[in-house]
């Protein structure tokens, strides 16, 4: 990407490369405006279910104006990493995000979204750890993930990220506080 096309205070620092699961160099990078329609594409190619998942409706279409929104951030306060395969870099195959939490001082709350055919390669994992990383750079305390009680991939992730959590069940929803600045062994 040319210099001048990046956005004012870009974080050039959390550009990087890892190898998936299955043996794919995946590349991961801070979200660009430019990649609203980006975000369209990956979410029509996303489950029902996914869509559910990351945003607890049923939303079958992401407007222009909702992907402009969610690509068009200041990176201080709120932050998006974006991964695709590095043999197709304009191809999405995930996101995710954080924003600051109104429930307590020093706080983000975080979704993440993995194309359901690169689940399991590790993308998710490895979204969810360089932005946890980044908010704890950002001076971040805590990073609370909500997610259903029944969606036991989200917890397992938030659980195993290797930080202190404390977990709070809410009817039907759970609501994992991390800790950032108690890091722990991960056990993956």
């Amino acid at each position: 990407m040319n210099e001048e096309q990046l956005p004012n205070g870009y974080p050039h620092h959390l550009v990087m490369s890892f190898e998936s699961q299955q043996g794919e160099e995946i590349l991961i990078r801070p979200i660009l405006p430019a990649d609203a329609a980006r975000l369209q594409e990956l979410h029509s190619r996303l489950s029902p279910e996914s869509i559910y998942r990351r945003f607890f409706a049923h939303r079958p279409i992401l407007s222009d104006n909702e992907a402009r929104k969610l690509a068009t951030l200041d990176y201080r306060l709120s932050l998006a990493l974006v991964a695709a395969r590095q043999v197709e870099p304009d191809q999405l195959v995930g996101v995710a995000r954080f924003a600051p939490s109104p429930e307590r001082s020093q706080s983000v709350e975080m979704a993440i979204v993995v194309n359901d055919a690169y689940q399991g390669h590790g993308i998710g994992r490895r979204l969810f750890q360089e932005l946890a990383r980044a908010a704890s750079e950002l001076g971040q305390h805590w990073m609370l993930v909500e997610t259903q009680s029944d969606n036991k991939p989200m917890i397992d992730l938030a659980e195993r990220a290797g930080y202190t959590t404390n977990t709070v069940y809410q009817t039907t929803m759970y609501q994992i506080w991390l800790d950032l600045t108690s890091p722990r062994p991960v056990s993956l």
